[in-house]
């Protein structure tokens, strides 16, 4: 066989749909950090293997040549955790993990990206924060970690420079939605945090990072693979994306269905997850013992510690730490049409798919990367899943600044909700 050792002859070989190697998967990535590949040849060797799939072996390649290139983290001194939600439509889990599990002592840093296809990144909803800092030094973000228990940043300069590169890449490209790329895209962002432990979120179906649970399975075993290798512990949850996973989808929306929960109300299912991911985190963490997690989590939230916490958290990033309570803080839309239900009928579904696009339309999400995204616009869930509903009632809420395409937005809202007659048959593929 003829030695393939050139970026170019290994790029043209992936680009032909011909596997290669770990070691020169390693040689690629590198040459692309390094600027010897560009972004469209780089995408175009990945999206081809991706069909074919790519050994572990060869993603751990990936991995380590990524996180190689710029400054990374060490938290364990701190007993740092990380707390990551690979996101999913209405999830707001990345705003309420963080700050509910430094209320129980364990602190945590995570490495917020912005979001893709109909899903906001967690720098997205806390960039709507007048004055929120995400980018930060190492030195600092070490301090805020100590100092408030709590950092959400973004890579910036040399601080997780070669995970940023595969970010923006998959942002660009869509290429996130590939088990292959966005596996060692989050083992990337994991490492570079410099986190003792994990509890990681991934989500499948219409609203969630992946398309089906295999590929979700597979990133999994990536996670898990990496953790070990550098001698991590974590915890990874697979879910279902299909339906919205919180109330609200949109950057000043969920921060306010986030603060509810903190406060110790709000969404039953969302606030349900959240002390699950952190009593995962606190056991990792021996803050509690095996099976004990829940109640420490659940103490932290009805005791008030959730709320100071994830106020000490914005103050030190230099966000107002009142917005958790005082959601009038929060920018908020000119213009909110109500989703009318024209029938009696029980909620059978709701397609996060399709809600995501419209919250997407309406600007709460990105068309294209350099656009810019509106704090104020989103889509209000007012009625879950199973919930009887009557003709005339309120489905569902468009936010945004303009008038007319906030009905147009509720229009191409409308066959997102399956709404069955009583003793009706479900809607096929509903």
């Amino acid at each position: 066989m003829v030695a393939r050792s050139a970026p170019v002859q290994l790029l043209e070989h992936a680009a032909r749909g011909e596997q290669l190697d770990a070691s020169e998967w390693a040689v690629l990535v590198g040459a692309w950090l390094d600027g010897a590949a560009t972004d469209a040849q780089m995408s175009t060797a990945l999206a081809r293997s991706s069909v074919a799939g790519l050994e572990v072996s060869a993603q751990l390649e990936m991995v380590e040549e990524i996180v190689s290139r710029g400054d990374r983290l060490d938290l364990a001194p701190l007993g740092a955790s990380c707390t990551f939600v690979a996101g999913a439509v209405g999830d707001a889990l990345d705003l309420i993990v963080p700050p509910l599990a430094a209320a129980i002592d364990v602190p945590a840093c995570v490495v917020a990206v912005r979001g893709r296809d109909g899903v906001l990144g967690g720098a997205d909803k806390l960039e709507g924060l007048f004055g929120m800092r995400l980018s930060m030094t190492a030195p600092e973000i070490a301090r805020q970690v100590r100092d408030a228990g709590v950092a959400v940043v973004t890579p910036t300069g040399r601080f997780g420079e070669g995970s940023a590169r595969i970010e923006r890449l998959m942002e660009q490209t869509g290429l996130g939605l590939a088990a292959a790329v966005a596996g060692p895209a989050l083992a990337a962002r994991l490492l570079v945090s410099g986190a003792a432990s994990a509890a990681v979120s991934l989500t499948h179906g219409a609203g969630g990072l992946l398309a089906r649970p295999a590929p979700a399975d597979e990133v999994r075993a990536l996670l898990e693979a990496v953790a070990a290798d550098w001698g991590r512990s974590i915890t990874v949850t697979i879910e279902d994306g299909s339906s919205p996973l919180g109330p609200a989808v949109g950057s000043s929306l969920e921060i306010a269905a986030a603060g509810v929960v903190i406060s110790g109300g709000g969404d039953a299912r969302l606030r349900e997850r959240a002390v699950g991911y952190v009593a995962s985190l606190a056991e990792l963490a021996q803050v509690a013992s095996d099976g004990e997690g829940r109640s420490l989590v659940e103490a932290a939230i009805d005791d008030g510690r959730a709320l100071a916490s994830a106020e000490r958290w914005l103050e030190g990033q230099g966000a107002p730490a009142s917005v958790w309570t005082d959601h009038s803080r929060l920018p908020e839309a000119p213009h909110r049409t109500e989703l009318i239900a024209s029938a009696d009928g029980v909620l059978h579904g709701v397609d996060a798919g399709l809600v995501g696009e419209v919250a997407r339309w309406i600007g709460a999400g990105r068309l294209h990367p350099s656009q810019h995204i509106d704090p104020v616009a989103g889509v209000e869930l007012l009625v879950g899943e199973g919930v009887p509903v009557q003709a005339g009632e309120p489905l569902a809420v468009v936010h945004c600044r303009d008038g007319w395409q906030a009905t147009e937005g509720v229009a191409m809202l409308e066959p997102a909700f399956a709404v069955v007659p009583v003793g009706g048959d479900d809607p096929a593929g509903a």
